[in-house]
């Protein structure tokens, strides 16, 4: 497995948050794409939201999530069947560090082809 990232564009972008909190949530997103890629890649890519909000993206070339999960990844409480207990840990992990920083998270369904997955963090 290749890991990339890709810097954005713009200079150093600042974001008011609990480094701590936000590293946690990359690292959880880092692994879960390193645990469920046995080959291709990794990419972090921080960019810019339209509405100015720094956006770090975490995707990966894995076998990716079905369908019918996507939506509901990082709502409480989903039912996630088939689902191993250690990666909705790494989940639920991220969505309450998300949300206790005010952060946005979830899957980006706009690149989606027949696998890999694409996680966003907004801040």
């Amino acid at each position: 497995v290749k890991f990339y990232f890709e810097p954005a564009p713009e200079s150093n972008p600042m974001v008011q948050a609990n480094t701590e909190l936000l590293t946690l949530i990359i690292c959880n997103l880092l692994r879960l794409a390193q645990r469920h890629t046995s080959k291709g890649e990794i990419t972090l890519s921080p960019r810019r939201s339209q509405n100015g909000h720094l956006q770090m993206g975490v995707s990966d070339t894995g076998h990716g999530i079905p369908k019918h999960k996507r939506e509901r990844l990082f709502e409480p409480l989903a039912d996630m069947e088939d689902t191993d207990t250690d990666t909705l840990l790494h989940l639920t992990i991220c969505r309450m560090a998300a949300h206790s920083q005010n952060c946005r998270i979830w899957v980006d369904t706009s690149q989606y082809t027949t696998s890999g997955t694409n996680i966003i963090v907004e801040f």
